[in-house]
C-alpha cells in the first residue's frame, strides 16, 4: 500500500508518490528566467531557496495555459534539488494498493511511467518523478536553482 498525490493536468490525472512531495502550494508569482527551456516557467523563492518550476504540461507537449491563478504548486523533491511543478489542481492524497498498479503498455513504456491505476472510473497515470526529467534537463535546472538575485536582474538586462 503507497500513498499517492493526485494532480489534474489539463483534462488528465496523474499521480506521484507522496513521499516525493515536500509541499503542495497555491500559486504564487514565479520570475521568469532568460534562456531557460519553453518548460521552465521561472523560478520561486522558496523560504530564501531558489526553486526551478516547471510546466509539466509543456514537457508532455501540451500548450501553456492562459492564466495560472487557480493552480497549485507541488514542490517535489528530486536527486541534490526541488523543483516545483505547475498543475491545475491537486485533486486528493490516496492509498493504493500496490497490486492495483497496471503496468503502462509496452508502446506507452517510458521510464516516467510507472504505472496506471483505475481511480473513481477514470484512468490515473502514476509518475515516475526522478524520471521525468533528462539529465540535462536535471544540470540545468541545478544551475538555475544556483542563480542569485545579482545574476538574475543581469540576466533580465541582457534580453
Amino acid at each position: 500500500m503507497g500513498q499517492f498525490v493526485i494532480f489534474q493536468l489539463m483534462d488528465q490525472l496523474f499521480g506521484v508518490r507522496i513521499e516525493d512531495v515536500q509541499e503542495i502550494l497555491d500559486y504564487q508569482e514565479i520570475t521568469p528566467v532568460p534562456y531557460a527551456p519553453k518548460f521552465v516557467k521561472g523560478i520561486l523563492d522558496l523560504r530564501g531557496e531558489i526553486v526551478p518550476v516547471i510546466e509539466l504540461s509543456r514537457k508532455f507537449g501540451h500548450k501553456d495555459a492562459d492564466a495560472y491563478s487557480n493552480y497549485k504548486l507541488i514542490v517535489i523533491s528530486l536527486p541534490n534539488q526541488q523543483v516545483g511543478i505547475l498543475v491545475n489542481d491537486v485533486t486528493e492524497v490516496t492509498s493504493i494498493n500496490e497490486a492495483d498498479i497496471r503496468k503502462p503498455p509496452a508502446l506507452l513504456s517510458h521510464k516516467a511511467l510507472a504505472g496506471i491505476i483505475k481511480l473513481n472510473n477514470r484512468l490515473v497515470i502514476l509518475l515516475n518523478v526522478e524520471n521525468i526529467l533528462q539529465k540535462e534537463d536535471f544540470d540545468l535546472l541545478e544551475d538555475i536553482s544556483k542563480l542569485d538575485q545579482e545574476e538574475l536582474a543581469q540576466l533580465a538586462k541582457e534580453t
